[in-house]
């Protein structure tokens, strides 16, 4: 697990008010990859870190996608996916709910941590190693979810197209994907992303996030830097800065709409007027079509 600096973690984690709040912010000139800190360690080699971070009661989450599959499918789903998982938060609630629940990630690492976490309610074998782009399950499932923006890692249109084609054969006939994504202006300067918020760890301690969109963007479609810091204070020890940085998409409604189309086999997408990680209290419901929607959303499509 790449070695776990803080051993144990026991988090009081209240949730963010938007963890994917947007500010009109001008972007920064530079595009090449952001310099990483001195004595910095790579956050991608922490799963304990991460789950730390994003260690908010996920449920909502989990809840708010089964709703919109239940909606297109006519029924509740009885089998789901969390594609880019990690640690699998979503797809071990869905297996403690009766779900048959699978879980897919491209690092080792963290599978190790999903299959350790998720041990009595997940069979091991149903957590895949693979890739957003080519990803196979044993089986066809009902629902196949990417959260938290994940699927803006994708960063060239072959990717999206061969990610929307490998979604199709993991669905059955009528199944639903969804996905949480940013969508930014059609043909404007993208909206920065600068959010953070901090973690109570027990019994002392705490973590702060720092989550931010650096540079210009640049290709097509469009991509610019996230840089994701959480900086780790427990008493008696030299604080510890865990960083990573990635190339992540810039997407419009349309764009992200043209993409799935061209990659073929699902109907119309269905826009929503929040994030499924939306704050407690908040609306949540089909935009009307003909908008230009911008921000965190979920958006899904059901399978031919």
């Amino acid at each position: 697990m790449g070695g776990n600096l803080l051993g144990p973690i026991h988090v009081s984690a209240p949730e963010p008010s938007n963890p994917s709040r947007i500010e009109r912010d001008p972007p920064e000139k530079a595009t090449r990859r952001p310099a990483r800190p001195p004595g910095s360690h790579d956050l991608s080699r922490y799963p304990a870190v991460y789950d730390a971070a994003f260690s908010w009661d996920r449920s909502q989450e989990a809840r708010s996608y089964l709703q919109v599959a239940a909606t297109r499918i006519g029924r509740k789903p009885r089998s789901a996916v969390e594609l880019a998982c990690g640690t699998g938060p979503l797809a071990r609630l869905w297996g403690s709910w009766g779900l048959e629940s699978y879980g897919m990630d491209r690092s080792p690492t963290f599978l190790s941590r999903a299959r350790e976490l998720g041990r009595g309610t997940i069979p091991e074998s149903h957590w895949r190693l693979g890739d957003l782009r080519t990803f196979r399950l044993p089986r066809r499932v009902d629902l196949a979810v990417v959260p938290l923006d994940g699927i803006g890692y994708l960063v060239e249109e072959g990717e999206f197209l061969s990610f929307f084609r490998a979604a199709r054969r993991s669905l059955l006939t009528g199944g639903v994907l969804a996905v949480d994504v940013t969508l930014h202006e059609e043909q404007a300067p993208p909206l920065p992303i600068r959010n953070s918020w901090a973690v109570r760890l027990r019994p002392k301690g705490r973590l702060r996030i720092d989550w931010r969109s650096v540079g210009r963007p640049w290709g097509s479609p469009p991509r610019q830097w996230e840089v994701a810091k959480c900086s780790v204070r427990i008493p008696g020890r030299s604080t510890q800065l865990f960083w990573d940085a990635h190339p992540h998409s810039v997407l419009s409604a349309r764009r992200l709409g043209h993409l799935a189309e061209e990659a073929g086999g699902f109907r119309g997408m269905e826009v929503y007027s929040e994030a499924a990680h939306r704050p407690r209290g908040r609306m949540f419901q089909p935009t009307a079509s003909g908008t230009h929607p911008v921000g965190p959303r979920l958006i899904c499509w059901q399978r031919d």
